[in-house]
């Protein structure tokens, strides 16, 4: 996910508008290699080839958006946690 962050606008580009702006080629390979080692699967791929490189993204998008957005609500749901057992109730007797 870290290596991942510093392309986030041109994922969230790639991934909801589908159009991605040219990239240099260690940039796509290192999100590639991301991809590759996250996912297990093998894409044709081409830092040459402007679909290529859009399909590469919107996957990755797709993925790190799902995550994103898993992380978010985890880290939500243990603040509401935490912040229903700091509530005190009192009593009267």
């Amino acid at each position: 996910m870290n290596t991942l962050a510093k392309y986030e606008d041109r994922l969230g580009t790639a991934y909801r508008a589908q159009w991605c702006r040219a990239m240099q080629k260690s940039d796509y390979e290192a999100v590639y290699q991301v991809w590759q080692a996250a996912s297990g699967e093998s894409l044709e791929h081409n830092a040459n080839c402007g679909s290529c490189v859009l399909h590469l993204m919107s996957r990755v998008g797709a993925a790190y958006f799902a995550q994103k957005d898993a992380e978010a609500r985890v880290k939500t749901s243990k603040v509401k946690a935490t912040a229903q057992r700091s509530v005190k109730v009192k009593t009267s007797k």
